[in-house]
């Protein structure tokens, strides 16, 4: 899926920048399909409403075998063909891998998580965004990948990130900042207040936004505040992608600098790639 006039629907997708300082072209990219619920932030799962339409549409084979009833079954599709689609790329692009299921979910094979990690880490041209729920399978394949990499350097195009949807997941933290990549906190949906500080100099970005669509829960003002003034005390990136404001939904708002100031600002900051 490429870039539009008005930018990926996605939103941190859009803007991020080549060595040339060309707007690298926005892309999902699914060579998983099918997925299942692993915590509270997966209820209202807008992969799966999405699948269910896609499935109904009959342009889409691979929905059937995952999808039962209109809810996710516990089976996964993983197609090796699409992972070559990543060499015939021919701009530089920012991707997010699996937006429709988590590479590390139960049932992807091992065999497939650590060709995927090799297809992205081969093609540095491109920047892979990752995202997951299953923090402890994530740290076994990123154990696993770094064992076969076998002392070269660690791919610096790859962020890899955890959702925490509230308190009782920042345990998944634990585990993201002992890999060899960027690092991504996912507070989105955001169903409860939460306090990042004990790992923040650990990580390179947040990304925060309340939930949608029409069972969306309560996501409090007053919860948002400590995150953005977490990464503004480390200079973490931080990223506001949606607030529900006088019962309407709002993308990208704008939100005060920092706790001391009554300016405002829309928060759309993006990590620097590089060193890790």
């Amino acid at each position: 899926m490429g870039k539009n006039k008005k930018g990926h629907g996605i939103e941190w997708l859009n803007g991020w920048l080549d060595e040339d300082g060309q707007v690298r072209t926005p892309e999902t990219f699914n060579p998983v399909w099918g997925c299942s619920h692993k915590s509270e932030g997966c209820r209202n799962c807008y992969a799966e409403a999405m699948a269910l339409r896609l499935r109904r549409m009959g342009n889409q084979p691979n929905y059937e075998a995952v999808i039962t009833d209109g809810r996710w079954n516990g089976e996964v599709v993983a197609d090796y063909a699409m992972l070559e689609k990543i060499r015939r790329w021919k701009k530089p692009r920012v991707a997010f891998v699996c937006s429709m299921s988590d590479l590390f979910h139960e049932k992807v094979p091992d065999a497939f998580i650590l060709a995927a990690l090799w297809a992205m880490a081969d093609n540095p041209e491109h920047i892979f965004i990752l995202l997951t729920k299953r923090e402890k399978r994530m740290a076994e394949m990123w154990r696993q990948f770094t064992e076969e990499v076998n002392g070269c350097p660690v791919p610096k195009n790859i962020i890899q990130g955890v959702t925490v949807e509230n308190e009782s997941q920042l345990g998944r933290l634990d585990h993201l900042i002992r890999l060899p990549v960027k690092k991504l906190v996912s507070v989105e949906p955001m169903l409860g207040p939460l306090d990042l500080s004990p790992w923040m100099d650990q990580i390179d970005w947040v990304i925060l936004g309340c939930e949608s669509g029409p069972r969306a829960r309560l996501c409090e003002p007053s919860w948002v505040r400590p995150v953005r003034d977490n990464c503004v005390a480390t200079g973490t990136p931080f990223f506001l992608k949606q607030m529900m404001i006088w019962n309407k939904l709002v993308k990208m708002p704008i939100l005060t600098q920092n706790k001391n100031s009554r300016a405002c600002k829309r928060w759309a900051q993006l990590p620097k790639m590089g060193a890790v």
